[in-house]
C-alpha cells in the first residue's frame, strides 16, 4: 500500500490505567472536502494507528487498533478529533445462569 504524505500531528494514547485511553489527531485543513467528508459520515468512523520507522516501513513498531472518532472540530486551519477505544469492560454483562450453561452451579 502506498501512502501519500500529509501534514498531521498525533498524540498517542497514554498508558495510565486510571485514565481513559484516547488519542488526539490534528490535520491541516487544506481542502474543503475534508470537512465535507466528516459532516457526511453516517456513523462514527473506526481508525487504526500504526507507528513505523522510515527505515523499516514494513515493520509496525506499535499499533492502536479499532479506535472510534468520538469528537471532531474544525476551523479554517485545522481539523481535530478525539479517537477512543470502545469501553468494552464497562458494558454490563447479562448471562442467564442455567443448568445447561453452568452445570457446576446446580
Amino acid at each position: 500500500m502506498v501512502y501519500v504524505a500529509f501534514p498531521f500531528q498525533i498524540d498517542l494514547p497514554g498508558e495510565d490505567v486510571e485514565q481513559p485511553s484516547v488519542a488526539r489527531l490534528r490535520i491541516d485543513n487544506v481542502d474543503r472536502r475534508i470537512v465535507q467528508a466528516i459532516r457526511g459520515l453516517p456513523t462514527a468512523p473506526l481508525a487504526d494507528i500504526e507507528v513505523v520507522l522510515a527505515s523499516q516501513p514494513e515493520t509496525v513498531e506499535v499499533g492502536f487498533y479499532d479506535l472510534t472518532l468520538r469528537a471532531a472540530d474544525y476551523d479554517a486551519l485545522y481539523v481535530e478529533g478525539t479517537l477512543t477505544f470502545e469501553q468494552i469492560f464497562t458494558e454490563p454483562l447479562s448471562v442467564e445462569m442455567t443448568p445447561a450453561r453452568f452445570p457446576g452451579m446446580f
